[in-house]
């Protein structure tokens, strides 16, 4: 672990004007009624929701909800990470950073990155962090849509950012794991594992943990960047790693989903489904994941043993999310999902015309997805 400051550009906000700022041509305006639907802004600001990971939002949903579809937005280039959502805005990257209206899918605006965004944004208050395939890491405004600051790096950066406290914590492709000052790009202090850092960190109790190609989960103090311990994996891990409860959550290589305790890393259960599982979601004393054995898994938070499973009939690639008692994941079938989160009961489904094979999001009282360069937006009634 080293700590120095890196070399960061700061901007004023007259500079470096945005390109690809217009009325938003590719949006589809069909998804006004979306508007109708909001009464609060619940957002989900990073990857998984919040800085654990843990792919909840809060709010209640109807007992039994309808999902309707709002919109679609095609963007003009393949999409790379994951939507995320904040105060009635949608944001992601792919050549560049776009913004959207939630209510009506209209492009509002969009940032040209000096390279190809691989990771998912992260936002915090009037901030929006993320990174581009040539090291360099931004924030801009998303009022004045001009950038903050940005600071470069010696590698390509994938790890998603969690920022807390006015600190940004992210992993690049040399095994470094960086925090930052969110406020100026100072580095407070890196800490070097053994190979690439592609897995998003999650934060909890002042610890940050994230996992590596060198085949360790790490767990580091937020504060200084001590270790405070690492446990050996059988495989490299490089989806999100999820923290809640007392345990963490870290898919290894791609098929096994172990549970670890959080505060020693011992190694407390392996979940195998036989194929590829997603990053998980956690609410209350249940842990749920897809995976590409055409199957939804519900498995209890103590033993890693199925609560229940549900048969989908095709892959299940990306992570699920959970509001109220309420589950929404979505599959190769071109199918979003709605289940009862303690039961496995089928409460709602829609046919998307799209295999949808990212993670989910809820925000404002809709569902974001995305899939084959198009954003997808959907009310829940």
């Amino acid at each position: 672990m080293k700590k120095f400051a890196v070399l960061t550009v700061l901007f004023m906000v007259i500079a470096l004007p945005l390109t690809g700022c217009g009325s938003g041509d590719g949006a589809n305006s069909g998804g006004t009624d979306a508007g109708k639907q909001m009464a609060t802004h619940q957002d989900w600001p990073m990857m998984m929701g919040n800085m654990s990971r843990t792919g909840t939002a809060t709010g209640g949903i109807s007992a039994q909800p309808a999902i309707e579809k709002a919109w679609e937005f095609e963007s003009k280039e393949p999409l790379r990470g994951q939507p995320v959502a904040s105060n009635g805005k949608v944001y992601f990257g792919s050549d560049r950073l776009y913004c959207l209206d939630i209510p009506t899918g209209k492009e509002e605006w969009s940032f040209q990155a000096d390279a190809k965004i691989w990771n998912t944004p992260c936002i915090s208050g009037e901030k929006i962090y993320f990174a581009d395939e040539n090291g360099k890491f931004y924030c801009v405004n998303t009022r004045s849509k001009n950038p903050v600051w940005k600071s470069k790096f010696s590698s390509k950066i994938e790890s998603s950012p969690a920022v807390s406290g006015g600190v940004a914590f992210f992993g690049d492709m040399d095994g470094n794991f960086h925090c930052l000052n969110a406020d100026s790009g100072y580095e407070y202090w890196s800490f070097k594992a053994g190979s690439g850092i592609a897995s998003a960190p999650a934060l909890l109790d002042g610890k940050v943990y994230f996992g590596s190609q060198d085949q360790k989960l790490y767990c580091l103090n937020q504060e200084t960047g001590e270790l405070v311990w690492e446990s050996k994996t059988d495989d490299g891990i490089v989806n999100p790693v999820v923290a809640s409860s007392g345990k963490v959550w870290a898919i290894v290589g791609d098929a096994n989903l172990a549970c670890f305790d959080a505060l020693t890393g011992a190694k407390l259960w392996t979940f195998k489904s036989g194929d590829k599982v997603t990053a998980p979601a956690v609410y209350d004393q249940f842990v749920f994941t897809g995976s590409d054995f055409d199957t939804f898994y519900c498995l209890n938070i103590a033993d890693g043993k199925e609560a229940w499973n549900a048969p989908v009939g095709d892959n299940v690639f990306g992570s699920p999310a959970i509001c109220g008692d309420k589950v929404f994941f979505g599959s190769d079938n071109k199918t979003l999902y709605c289940m009862d989160a303690k039961t496995g009961k089928e409460l709602a489904k829609l046919d998307c015309g799209y295999p949808v094979n990212a993670n989910i999001a809820i925000s404002d009282g809709t569902i974001i997805t995305c899939t084959d360069g198009k954003v997808l937006c959907f009310t829940i009634r």
